[in-house]
């Protein structure tokens, strides 16, 4: 191939037709379509047609135009799922749980990511929305609220949040966790084991998961007759290690005895600093986190954790915007509790 060629100067065998297939096959284009379509049985087309049909196309490798057939029926059997990052396990989980409901559905998911930036996300939900998707599942920022409603109120397509619970949304479809309960555990274990100065880790994000983790942290310390300080609050910036914010909360006098970091990924990267520096775990300060991902029990130093019920979201998610896609008029707002400590070696010392 001479190197200024390119792919487009090629042939192309054109595309089988529906009707040019129905011909082959010699059939009716309406009985092909249902057969191809899995409607056979609905309209009580024959097995031995059935079986001629799907023979035939397989053999030619023939498939109904995906682009036509959305355009007849409207949809596209497309749903759209942003979320703050690929690189977490956390959206691994929630997609594990969304995909056997949406396969068992007829629906494929695009995935976007928003790197919990307001304008990233923003530009995303149009995208999607430019390429007829037929909904939206998000992973929200809160400052993106009034853009949720306007979003809403100019397109038909459903939009449902996914995350973590703030009681200040109920005018939005939402599948949540009600994380607040399972900070207040972590930090009940921190305290019932002794600690007395519980710093609290978290991500310099603006999203909905950052603010209901430390909300809980607070509430915890307050019913606790334990005052929130300032000074043991730390926030990582915004992609930047966990280092900075970690060695400035150790320069507080009198140091912190145990920290409450925000997810797993933040608590793996605490663990391997206080290691690096010779801080020992949990005798010298106890870690705690929220999430319970695969790499949480393993290691020299098991993480104690509150599992996250990500499966157990995504399939509700997938469930929820299913039901709007049914039923325009409806809404959707599911909460999922669960508090489950795992307590393993950083709060307590091993047998």
């Amino acid at each position: 191939m001479a190197p200024n060629s390119h792919r487009s100067d090629l042939p192309h065998k054109k595309a089988l037709t529906l009707e040019a297939f129905a011909k082959r096959v010699g059939f009716a284009s309406a009985t092909v379509s249902y057969v191809l379509n899995g409607k056979a049985a609905k309209m009580k087309i024959a097995a031995a047609t059935v079986e001629k049909i799907q023979t035939a196309a397989k053999r030619c490798g023939f498939r109904p135009n995906a682009i036509a057939r959305s355009l007849r029926r409207q949809r596209s059997d497309t749903i759209g799922v942003i979320t703050g990052s690929l690189d977490l396990s956390w959206t691994q989980r929630i997609i594990d749980g969304m995909q056997p409901v949406l396969d068992k559905a007829g629906l494929t998911a695009f995935i976007a990511i928003h790197r919990w930036n307001e304008a990233y996300e923003q530009r995303e939900l149009r995208h999607l929305l430019e390429r007829q998707v037929d909904a939206i599942i998000t992973q929200p920022l809160p400052t993106n609220g009034p853009f949720y409603s306007q979003l809403i109120e100019a397109n038909d397509a459903p939009l449902l949040l996914l995350g973590d619970s703030l009681p200040e949304w109920p005018q939005f479809n939402a599948v949540s966790w009600d994380s607040g309960p399972a900070a207040e555990a972590v930090v009940s274990h921190l305290i019932a084991r002794g600690s007395q100065r519980i710093a609290f880790l978290g991500a310099q994000y603006a999203t909905v998961m950052t603010q209901a983790r430390y909300l809980g942290y607070c509430r915890q310390l307050e019913k606790a007759g334990m005052a929130v300080d300032r000074r043991y609050v730390k926030w990582q910036p915004s992609g930047a290690p966990a280092r900075p914010a970690l060695e400035d909360l150790l320069k507080v006098k009198p140091a912190p005895d145990a920290i409450f970091v925000m997810n797993d990924a933040l608590a793996l990267q605490t663990l391997e600093f206080f290691s690096e520096i010779g801080l020992r775990v949990p005798e010298q300060i106890a870690v705690a986190s929220m999430g319970d991902l695969p790499f949480s029990g393993t290691g020299l130093i098991n993480l104690t954790t509150a599992r996250e019920p990500c499966e157990e979201l995504g399939a509700a998610a997938a469930e929820g915007i299913i039901e709007l896609l049914q039923n325009p008029t409806a809404s959707c707002n599911r909460l999922i509790t669960c508090v489950d400590l795992k307590l393993r070696n950083s709060t307590r010392s091993s047998p």
